[in-house]
């Protein structure tokens, strides 16, 4: 369900004796400005589904948001709509609640992958296809990391953004021009210091330079991320309601009101971006890449918010998935990504006989003494409930009802 959000209340709010003021809500803001601008840019079946909850705590401990950037689909009547776009950008922040601090994840736009509606393509064409929940359902497919939460914005929402802040300076490190006359894109930088509008701060960040090609235009999307946060830092309490009203057209979310004052919440109680990534690729063609799952493990461990020693505890623990539904190979699927994840061996069941597990959720029972590793497993899952119980000879098992 895509949610309207009140501008009034997303940066006018009491919480006990504190009244949180707009301008520090746009560090909300800033974080989707930063990911739309900052990283743009193995298949897993079986995933525990359940009603989104208001609020966004969790039994791991981590909650972990797909920041999605959609590029503009022009209809036949010319028309276009960034929300029937391809995925341009696919950045996933991964948000330690007790420690407050985020993990931020870009996801290459080209890797190759089986969509959850059996196309193989790109993985960015999933949005096109499916929208934001196909999107999310795919990136999840390919990492094994759960997205709890996406936020979708469009591609003028840079330049919605930048207007609304009276531009944004910028050093251009060297001319730019460039012109697509079938995307409505122009740009024309010259060399040196720049106040950028919204178009050209949108010209700036997407322009790509036939020599360094990707990696250049990463490199001036980092530095136009970092000048835009000293730029929100100026914004005061009533430019904030009016900035928000500027870009709302260019952004949607699954999350709900109460959840997104949570997230500002948390901005103002001292969340920090401890970690910043790319996912490891490696060419397939000169269109596709795949992920490098050998440097992409410390990476995808880093989403979880695993710890070394934490990953170590893990392999040590026995640990069984017994699939309760009638969903043929879930408790195989969920092993398997128990093994690639780096976690140790896993086995898995179709033999249960323990307590019933709800339709469409997980039950993860521990014995006594292993509560912490309970909960390290319950980050691979979306809302699982953790029980002290009959483990059937093993340190945790997972009882899966997909």
């Amino acid at each position: 369900m895509r949610h309207s959000i009140s501008s009034t209340r997303i940066f006018w709010y009491y919480n006990g004796r504190k009244l949180i003021r707009a301008g520090t809500a746009v560090a909300l803001l800033a974080m989707v400005a930063a990911a739309w601008v900052s990283w743009p840019a193995v298949s897993f079946a079986a995933r525990a589904i359940t009603a989104p909850s208001s609020s966004l705590a969790h039994e791991g401990g981590v909650v972990s948001i797909l920041v999605i950037g959609h590029d503009w689909e022009y209809a036949a009547d010319k028309r276009r709509d960034w929300r029937r776009g391809n995925g341009d950008t696919l950045l996933q922040a991964s948000i330690d609640v007790s420690k407050l601090s985020v993990n931020l994840t870009s996801i290459p736009r080209d890797v190759r992958v089986r969509l959850p509606n059996g196309r193989v393509d790109k993985i960015n064409a999933a949005a096109a296809i499916g929208g934001g929940k196909m999107q999310s359902e795919a990136v999840e497919r390919l990492t094994g990391v759960p997205v709890h939460h996406r936020i979708e914005v469009g591609p003028d929402f840079v330049g919605r953004l930048v207007d609304g802040l009276g531009g944004v300076q910028v050093h251009v490190e060297a001319n730019m021009d460039y012109d697509d006359n079938a995307a409505g894109l122009h740009i024309h930088l010259k060399k040196g210091w720049h106040t950028l509008s919204g178009r050209e701060a949108e010209g700036f960040v997407r322009f790509r330079d036939p020599v360094d090609a990707d990696l250049g235009r990463v490199r001036r999307q980092r530095i136009f991320a970092a000048a835009l946060m000293e730029r929100l830092k100026r914004v005061g309490p009533f430019q904030a309601p009016v900035l928000y009203r500027a870009i709302r057209p260019a952004m949607v979310t699954d999350l709900t009101e109460e959840q997104l004052m949570l997230l500002v919440r948390w901005v103002v109680m001292g969340a920090r971006v401890r970690r910043t990534a790319t996912l490891p690729v490696q060419p397939v063609s000169l269109a596709y890449v795949r992920v490098d799952w050998r440097r992409a493990l410390p990476v995808v461990q880093s989403m979880l918010h695993y710890t070394p020693a934490e990953v170590r505890r893990l392999r040590e623990c026995p640990v069984q998935y017994a699939n309760l539904g009638k969903t043929p190979g879930a408790a195989q699927a969920y092993a398997t990504r128990h093994a690639r994840l780096g976690l140790g061996r896993a086995t898995c069941t179709s033999d249960y006989d323990g307590p019933p597990v709800a339709k469409h959720s997980v039950t993860i029972f521990y014995r006594q003494g292993l509560e912490k590793e309970a909960a390290l497993v319950a980050r691979l899952f979306h809302e699982p409930t953790l029980k002290r119980g009959d483990t059937a000879g093993h340190a945790l098992l997972v009882a899966a009802n997909p």
